[in-house]
């Protein structure tokens, strides 16, 4: 039997090499074949025949046709064996030895075709799926194995254009150019994978001119990643994306390219929306004063070869009506012209260009300012619809564009990608080169010993030559064990993988066959494969978050996940600043750092310049210090022990930004055991020497873009960043000082002190202004703004100010050491500046800097006398109650006056456009009230101020906050729902704990008695937070609460506030809030004790709605054992086992 199956085979074998050398003409063949191998003539016994056999049936039926290259590229073949399988078999039937029914080797080798093993080096190519060994690959060729890990790898065989018979037939025929699908050849015709090649190709070819490409994507929430390759590689300098259909709960970094600025502006509705990605490095700025708001549309100013271009970027639904289209596109070019006579406007306007009737409007006002569309071809192809020309690129001087594309990229279903380019230069951007220390090779322990080998400092020498020293050895050792090394570091595309790419580039080839014939089949098949690569999206985001995600908040990689989905920070994305100075375009990174330098050390050179006191002992705040302070002790300096220096390094966040001197905080605490005693030394030298080391004042400065005009160096935040040694010496310093000035300060400075908070400022202001309410009086206050605070305190004032408190000379002349010659450098990238000498402020990102501002401030409540100030950093807010309403108003003028006074003296500078004034109650708010201050300065009351993040109306109901909170809340809940279902459940509870409950948890004290509406808006926010979470719609929210282990909102702001009492009664909160409640005298011994006095009140909306009278009553409603609890922690563990129903505030009393 085996030898009848062995000359069968050889038999088959003979008649396909028979035909193979037969002459016939080439025939197409069907692409979905079903041979039979009955069709050759021969008889098979057993009808489960192998596969393999099909191969031969092609041979035999169709020898010159499909020799090799259906067996090579049939899908339908199994993985690893489509043309190694053929191959081999020919050759062990042709050989003889042949065991009986061996079977195939399921994964051979493409080069050797022996058996392919798990613990050998392969690759696997990307087209026929065959393993090769690695061996092999270096025997034919050496270099093809060389390839990228992240890149897919192609064989030889693969490589090769298909098979013919050319050899034997001198005449091939021609593929027929009928556009039906009988015509088709039975392979896919001549396309291109990569849809960007004509782009790419310009782009060589124009490496400096201005290339601007727009495309309607039709949403753009599932297709960035296809668009985003086009950034990544920078072949465009304008990319308009118009119809992204998103709205703001989509965060600006889930968009954001590397070297692109971004900008967008959404509809308020659905649909429409438009997105533009400029490169960083181009000087041009957004132009919102040129926009219309009734036009969806980002207008630009764009300097390419020193002349002005207005780009246009503009999308008009279908829906919009053309007289008011055309009446705001009239004014928009209007105010565009007089810009420039140069203008470009680029777009989806639904006018169809080659139909006159359709593109009426638009042609007239192409008339009216002299706009040649140069784009020529349709656009939009329509199933079943003529080609339309609607996305247009319109331009005042047609001349200077060249190389148009209009090109199908299967991104957008209808329409294509037109791209243009603007003759001039503009000069490319260079990558940018990331330095870091590299731990690969870091050995802890030999780390130590080298650092044990560092001599120790002489505390006999110069402490600056002695700091100086120490840290040049610290870095050589440091050097030694992580050197600095640099890369190029190029955006990665999330989500994106192998399986993906392929699949894109699949749906990218059977796009361009379906524009190319035109029909029902192409357009199927082209469907089927954009819902599988949909599919393949889906399931990559999945397993992106599942390897990131898994573990909660303690894997290392989930915030760097998340965070771009639900929060606005960290979106930089290494932007190249320019900056236009006096007319000139400055886009070198060297001259950007050396006028952002110029401009930080002297924006407050002019403040309080024509402010001088020839006797310092005559300023009005020295005299109002030296008056009150008359008993406080000599301040000195003491020496630190190395216990307080171990504790310093190990309380340093690691994520901390290093310094000028390159050490990080990674450092300290890794070599602490051997940088203790030295750093201990140091800092002790620097105190008995009252010099603080010249290297610890050297500041590095990186500006971080704020908002508005990108190129104007106003709207720019300087951050310092100090070495992080400093941070121990200024911490040795800031510690001492702030246990002697913490009973000087005045009880209503909030601001950077221990305990104290914005709720701690907000909720004795709002207790003042009830108490005062409920007395039926007269409420006001004015909100004072400060400009550059931080940065123009004179020296000699602060220093004067420090001995009038009572710092010894030698403490003096410490301080003194620390805000002298100090200097900075602005940092862009790898540019810098030149050192500038810093001769005013206290040093931002500081430790001591905060406690010296306070320092400085603290002397303005001694001149005032009637109404209260509230101080948290540069925000004052003076307040006064009074039942005579022209009282009110003649106290808060005054004092107003007088704050404006100690500005002027004290070389500060109020910022009269950010004054705000608000009456609160009804009675007040009716009479209108008018402020008149000096400096022709008058402010009115407003329904609504922002105070420290939180929004006041005037009657305390919070109502805006609320909503804001709401909407907030809302929104980060819409991104969850949208990444949910690629998260686990710990995942999910995470971001709901950290994103969405954290907009409750700020200040919840401030405006806990809003209305029970609002009390009920909040809870249904945290109730469709849960039931998505769970998946559960059935379940009262109770049960919900309890599945998840959480309170109610209501709830858990009443245990805050029991929380703020316990401090209150045990005096463990500020000085500030210590009256706030009063422990209930009695002369009777009763059961329970810790009894509150809650007093009479007069009404409801603002007597009973207090903290003063609602904390009284939770706390006296509190078991008794809760009120004896003899620490701050018990009690807390207590109360969250308290679920509030002892509670009988409005709210409780009516669920």
């Amino acid at each position: 039997m085996a030898d009848r199956s062995v000359r069968g085979s050889i038999a088959v074998v003979i008649l396909v090499l028979y035909c193979r050398f037969q002459r016939t003409d080439e025939i197409s063949i069907p692409r979905m074949i079903t041979p039979n191998f009955t069709d050759t003539g021969f008889y098979i016994c057993n009808p489960n025949y192998h596969s393999h056999l099909d191969d031969y049936v092609l041979d035999i039926l169709h020898p010159t046709s499909l020799p090799l290259y259906v067996s090579r590229h049939d899908e339908t073949k199994e993985s690893n064996s489509k043309i190694c399988k053929y191959v081999f078999i020919l050759k062990l039937l042709l050989s003889g030895d042949i065991s009986i029914n061996p079977g195939p080797i399921r994964f051979p080798c493409g080069i050797c075709q022996k058996q392919t093993r798990k613990n050998q080096k392969l690759l696997v190519c990307d087209i026929c799926k065959v393993k090769h060994h690695l061996k092999c690959l270096e025997k034919s060729r050496p270099l093809s194995y060389q390839h990228d890990q992240n890149e897919g790898w192609i064989c030889d065989a693969c490589t090769l254009p298909p098979f013919s018979d050319s050899f034997f037939n001198n005449s091939i025929a021609s593929s027929s150019s009928d556009a039906d699908e009988s015509n088709v050849p039975s392979y896919e015709p001549e396309v291109k994978k990569d849809i960007f090649a004509d782009i790419r190709d310009t782009r060589k070819r124009h490496p400096k001119s201005f290339l601007t490409a727009h495309m309607n994507i039709n949403s753009i929430r599932n297709k960035f990643s296809e668009i985003q390759e086009l950034l990544v590689d920078n072949l465009v300098d304008l990319l308009v994306v118009s119809e992204t259909k998103i709205d703001e709960t989509f965060q600006d970094s889930l968009f954001s390219v590397e070297g692109y600025t971004l900008q967008r502006r959404d509809r308020s509705k659905s649909g429409g929306g438009i997105m533009t990605f400029i490169r960083s490095d181009i000087p041009a700025r957004r132009r919102m004063d040129l926009e219309s708001s009734q036009i969806e549309g980002i207008t630009y100013e764009v300097n390419i070869d020193k002349c002005k271009w207005c780009i246009v970027c503009m999308y008009r639904p279908p829906s919009q009506n053309d007289n008011c289209f055309s009446g705001e596109c009239v004014k928009l070019l209007d105010k565009c012209s007089a810009v420039t006579d140069k203008i470009i406007v680029m777009g989806d306007l639904n006018y169809d260009m080659l139909d006159s009737n359709k593109s009426k409007s638009l042609s007239e006002i192409s008339d009216l300012f002299d706009l040649h569309c140069v784009v020529k071809s349709p656009t939009c192809h329509v199933v079943n619809t003529k080609p339309s020309l609607v996305d247009v690129i319109l331009s005042t001087v047609p001349r200077s564009l060249f190389c148009h594309l209009n090109f199908p990229t299967g991104i957008s279903d209808w329409h294509n990608m037109i791209t243009v380019c603007v003759k001039g230069s503009v000069e490319r951007g260079t990558r940018e080169c990331y330095k870091y220390r590299s731990f690969r090779n870091f050995d802890r322990d030999s780390f130590v010993h080298d650092l044990g080998e560092i001599q120790p400092p002489d505390p006999c020498a110069d402490v600056n030559k002695a700091y100086s020293g120490f840290v040049g050895e610290l870095n050589q050792v440091i050097d030694k064990h992580a050197p600095v090394k640099q890369r190029y570091q190029r955006k990665k595309l999330p989500c994106m993988n192998r399986e993906l790419r392929k699949a894109i580039y699949v749906k990218h080839m059977l796009y361009s066959k379906y524009v190319k014939y035109r029909n029902s089949k192409t357009w199927e098949k082209y469907r089927q494969q954009r819902n599988l690569v949909e599919k393949i999206k889906r399931r990559s985001m999945s397993r992106y978050f599942i390897e990131r995600c898994t573990g909660g908040h303690k894997s290392d990689k989930f915030w760097p996940t998340i965070m771009p989905f639900l929060s606005k920070k960290g979106n930089s994305n290494g932007t190249k600043i320019i900056l236009e100075e006096e007319g000139q375009i400055l886009s070198d990174n060297t001259g950007v750092c050396e006028t952002f330098n110029s401009y930080y050390v002297n924006v407050a050179k002019d403040i309080g310049k024509d402010v001088i006191f020839d006797n310092l002992d005559k300023h009005p705040s020295i005299e109002k210090i030296s008056e009150s302070n008359t008993d406080n002790p000599t301040f000195t300096f003491n020496h630190v022990s190395n216990d307080f220096v171990n504790k310093s390094i190990c309380g340093f966040n690691v994520k901390k930004a290093t310094g000028v001197d390159s050490i990080s905080v990674k450092i300290l605490k890794e070599g602490k055991e051997a940088l203790v005693n030295p750093i201990t030394t140091l800092v002790n030298m620097s105190i008995d020497t009252c010099i603080f080391p010249n290297d610890l004042k050297l500041a590095q400065v990186c500006p971080i873009f704020k908002k508005g005009d990108c190129m104007d160096k106003t709207n720019y935040r300087p951050v310092s960043v100090l070495p992080i040694m400093s941070k121990i010496f200024e911490k040795a310093l800031s510690s001492q000082l702030s246990e002697f000035f913490e009973p000087i300060f005045n009880k209503f400075l909030c601001a950077f002190r221990k305990g104290y908070g914005c709720q701690t400022t907000l909720l004795r202001l709002i207790e003042d202004w009830k108490m005062a309410l409920d007395q039926n009086m007269y409420v006001a206050a004015i909100l004072m703004d400060l400009s550059k605070a931080f940065d123009c305190l004179p020296h000699n004032v602060l220093l004067r100010k420090l001995e009038a408190y009572g710092l010894s000379g030698d403490s003096l002349q410490l301080m003194h050491s620390y805000l002298s010659n100090r200097r900075q450098q602005v940092k862009i990238g790898n540019s810098l500046s030149r050192w500038a000498d810093i001769h005013k402020g206290v040093p931002q990102g500081s430790i001591l800097g905060p406690l010296l501002f306070n320092v400085f401030i603290n002397d303005i409540f001694y001149f005032i006398d009637k109404s209260t100030l509230y101080n948290y950093a540069d925000d004052n807010t003076l307040s006064f109650a009074s039942p005579n309403f022209k009282q009110l108003i003649n106290v808060l003028e005054t004092e107003s006056n007088i704050l404006i006074d100690w500005f002027t003296f004290n070389c500060m500078k109020a910022n009269p456009e950010k004054f705000q004034a608000i009456a609160i109650g009804k009675k007040t708010f009716n009479k209108e009230p008018v402020f008149n201050l000096k400096g022709d300065i008058n402010i009115t009351c407003e329904d609504t101020v922002k105070l420290l993040g939180i929004e006041i109306d005037y009657q305390l109901k919070f109502d805006a906050h609320i909503s804001n909170l709401c909407r907030k809340a809302s929104q980060q809940l819409a991104v969850l729902k949208r990444i949910g279902n690629h998260l686990c459940h710990l995942s999910k509870l995470t971001i709901f704990h950290t994103f969405i409950m954290s907009h409750f948890n700020f200040c919840p004290l401030a405006w806990h008695f809003c209305s029970l509406s609002n009390t009920k808006k909040l809870e249904k926010v945290q109730e469709r937070a849960l039931r998505f979470i769970y998946s559960d719609f059935t379940s009262s929210y109770e049960c919900l609460l309890d599945k998840a282990r959480v309170s109610s909102l209501h709830v858990k702001r009443l245990r805050t506030m029991a929380l703020e009492t316990y401090k209150i009664v045990n005096k463990l909160c500020p000085p500030v809030l210590y009256d706030l409640v009063q422990m209930k005298d009695s002369k009777y011994n009763f059961r329970y004790s810790n009894i509150l006095q809650v007093d009479s009140v007069r009404t409801s909306s603002y007597g009973k709605q207090s903290f003063k009278y609602a904390a009284s009553v939770l706390w006296n409603s509190l078991p008794n054992d809760f009120r004896e609890s003899n620490s701050f922690n018990h009690f807390k563990s207590l109360i969250q086992s308290w679920n509030g129903n002892a509670c009988k505030c409005n709210i409780c009393c009516d669920k």
